[in-house]
């Protein structure tokens, strides 16, 4: 049916759309309308739950989440979306109650699996070079045939300076979920380590000594450390590093990652700077410096940036969709679709690509093109309900009410 504005729905799907677009605060009044006409629908809490964590609400955040519990306690995403703000807290005791119900309900979800490893390493740290405790590899290995088993076994391998065996790790996380970026992203770290270091287990070792003047120990230690979100740790240990060899371009981009991470975003990006200037043929440092800056809302500067990383690597599909997105914000929607195809040729498993080009295609209100990335979208992501809801709404746009009626 139409919705009108006595419909909770109505606000529901506002409050949606405006969460797309990071608005939080302005989607958290939508959710709040939709609550007000049907305060027993878990699905409206459990929507501004999210919104109040993107806004920085967290506290309020987990109330939401309870209130979608106490209606819904068989949902185990209100479990585990609880338990993310709860670690965003530093609660991590708490998160790992939340991650084992969330578990029970769905064993084998990945995301859930994930949260867990996270909030038992922040719970109980990490021994010496980041070797994980029991109570982390028992959270790793409940799915050995899991994607997620494999990444984090990679990320700790990697910390370890056992680039190798990390790359093995990350290729069998590929191999099983050959569309989640940060697989790819981290073994092309691993892999420019390698480089760096020889190619040689030899050097992987010695890079993990505590000699003081070993720029790389620094280096690595701060990876570890950002590797864990704790960003204010791991700037003195590039600064270390960058005070034994000044001129290592990765250094500076790395400490310019967490620069930007614990908000010194205008610190981070003269960072960049100093690492695009050492070398100006890298394409990730003007990739990281566009990332940046399109946050900071300067997206012609950051479309600047992804043009100079493509004419670098015009292979990489993250950097066709990146620029995509900008020229989506600025609303050249015809220009961000020439983006996304590029996107999707290069990487045809990224269910994201297909969705913003279903979102520009929805704003240019060509609305049956739209659904036809939507589907595709849904077909490798079947799992998130913002695919869905944008379908919905493209439905309705062209009046085909009953069959926008039966998505949930």
């Amino acid at each position: 049916m139409l919705f009108h504005h006595n419909d909770p729905n109505y606000y529901n799907q506002r409050g949606n759309l405006l969460y797309l677009q990071k608005r939080f605060e302005e989607s958290i009044g939508e959710y709040d309308r939709a609550i007000s006409l049907d305060s027993n629908n878990p699905l409206y809490h459990n929507n501004k739950g999210y919104a109040l964590g993107g806004a920085a609400r967290y506290e309020e955040s987990i109330a939401e989440f309870n209130k979608a519990i106490l209606l819904d306690p068989n949902n185990p995403d209100n479990h585990y979306a609880k338990a993310v703000m709860l670690s965003e807290l530093g609660r991590h005791q708490e998160a790992i109650t939340e991650d084992n119900k969330a578990i029970s309900l769905a064993p084998r979800n990945p995301l859930y699996l994930n949260e867990m490893a996270y909030a038992l390493e922040h719970l109980y740290g990490l021994s010496e070079y980041g070797i994980p405790f029991p109570e982390t590899e028992k959270a790793m290995s409940t799915d050995p045939n899991s994607w997620v088993y494999h990444f984090n076994t990679g990320n700790l391998l990697c910390v370890q300076g056992r680039y190798e065996e990390s790359v093995v790790e990350y290729d069998k996380a590929i191999s099983l979920n050959s569309y989640y970026g940060f697989s790819r992203e981290n073994k092309s770290i691993a892999l420019d380590k390698l480089k760096r270091l020889g190619n040689a287990s030899a050097e992987s070792k010695k890079a993990m000594t505590t000699d003081p003047n070993n720029s790389v120990y620094h280096f690595i230690l701060g990876d570890s450390l950002y590797v864990q979100k704790r960003y204010d740790e791991a700037v003195p240990e590039y600064d270390k590093a960058l005070a034994i060899d000044p001129n290592n371009p990765d250094y500076l981009n790395n400490k310019g990652n967490a620069l930007f991470r614990g908000g010194k975003r205008y610190e981070a990006i003269a960072e960049f700077d100093k690492a695009i200037f050492l070398n100006p043929n890298n394409p990730d440092y003007h990739y990281n410096k566009g990332d940046k800056i399109k946050w900071l809302d300067q997206r012609y500067e950051a479309i600047a940036e992804f043009d100079r990383a493509i004419s670098l690597d015009p292979s990489n599909s993250h950097y066709h969709l990146s620029k995509g997105i900008a020229l989506d914000e600025l609303k050249r929607y015809e220009e961000s679709i020439v983006e996304y195809d590029k996107a999707i040729f290069l990487d045809p498993k990224d269910w994201v690509s297909y969705f913003r080009k279903g979102e520009s295609l929805y704003d240019l209100k060509r609305y049956e093109e739209s659904i036809v990335e939507f589907d595709r979208s849904i077909t490798l992501e079947p799992n998130n309900p913002f695919v869905y809801h944008m379908k919905t709404r493209s439905l309705e746009s062209i009046r085909k009410f009953d069959e926008a009626g039966k998505i949930q």
